[in-house]
């Protein structure tokens, strides 16, 4: 692989939507699909050409869902906004690693349905920065990247895979010529958005009780998780968490759930979740990890990778 390494993944993401995405997020981005080559699945591909976008659907073991995997080789820096954008349309979690070899420059960005969680960059000489990002952070090496990229990967997709991230089957794979990214990254303009997941609830039950939730300006959909088929009720706003609310909606269908709101920026995201006795637990997440820690219970109790709980793009939505 080339000195200057550029990856990303997004879990939910089905053969059928993949390539549709991937444009769509591009052109989000500023940048244009100039022209695509089929890649062959399995070993023994040609190398990846520099300056092209690869792509692949990979299938996690034990068909528990598919997630797509992005890499860019020797582009001339990396596109947070492609990151973004990708999020959007996907309306769920992205992950991003960037490697330049040659500068011992590295940098990781989490977002979350077109807003930005964290952003984190470290250079040998200049050390970390970025937003987002916890304090200790500040004490982050080289090494840290890689390994919290594979981490992330564990956590947001498969949480069963013991430490085995990358053992998964690649279904679909092609690679593009796109136009470079666009210089420049700002948050400005990220506004809230807020995801409350209901666990064990059937669809059925859920419309039967939309006349009593007053939830207007909220929408809903009814999934089954991937692996074990089990049901649950999504909710969704743009705008901030209000955990009351959200707490009486709970104790209405006697559901285990968790709430979060992403404001964007990289600003602390405000959480509640119950599991079924005592009081609710509530509090401010800074960074990704922070956040992927309130959410492990309810993705533990699906066997399911946090990020598979949210996302699959703008499909399913009932307004309420």
């Amino acid at each position: 692989m080339g000195i200057h390494a550029i990856n990303a993944f997004t879990p939910g993401v089905s053969i059928d939507n993949a390539e549709a995405w991937l444009e769509a997020a591009l052109v989000k981005a500023g940048r244009a699909v100039r022209a695509r080559h089929p890649y062959p699945l399995g070993d023994g591909g040609p190398t990846w050409r520099g300056g092209a976008l690869h792509w692949e659907i990979v299938e996690l073991f034990g068909h528990g869902g598919t997630v797509l995997r992005t890499y860019e080789v020797n582009a001339s820096h990396w596109d947070p906004q492609f990151l973004r954008a990708l999020s959007a349309v996907g309306d769920g979690f992205v992950q991003g690693l960037e490697h330049h070899r040659n500068r011992e420059h590295y940098g990781a960005a989490t977002m979350f349905a077109g807003r930005t969680i964290e952003i984190i960059e470290y250079d040998a000489a200049t050390g970390v920065r970025g937003i987002g990002i916890p304090a200790h952070y500040e004490f982050a090496t080289s090494l840290f990247f890689d390994d919290i990229h594979k981490q992330r990967f564990t956590k947001l997709c498969d949480i069963m895979m013991n430490g085995e991230p990358w053992a998964t089957r690649v279904v679909a794979a092609g690679e593009w010529d796109v136009s470079p990214a666009l210089q420049g990254f700002s948050t400005d303009g990220e506004g809230a958005t807020t995801r409350a997941l209901f666990a064990f609830v059937e669809e059925a039950a859920f419309r039967g009780a939309l006349p009593r939730l007053g939830a207007g300006g909220w929408r809903w959909r009814a999934f089954h998780t991937p692996k074990l088929h089990n049901s649950c009720i999504e909710v969704a706003r743009e705008g901030t968490l209000d955990r009351a609310l959200v707490a009486r909606w709970a104790r209405e269908f006697d559901a285990p759930y968790v709430a979060f709101e992403v404001p964007g920026g990289g600003r602390p995201m405000p959480y509640a979740q119950w599991f079924g006795e005592g009081q609710e637990r509530i509090g401010e997440a800074m960074g990704t990890d922070e956040l992927l820690l309130q959410l492990i219970q309810i993705a533990g109790m699906y066997s399911e990778g946090m990020g598979m709980m949210f996302g699959s793009g703008n499909i399913g939505w009932h307004d309420i």
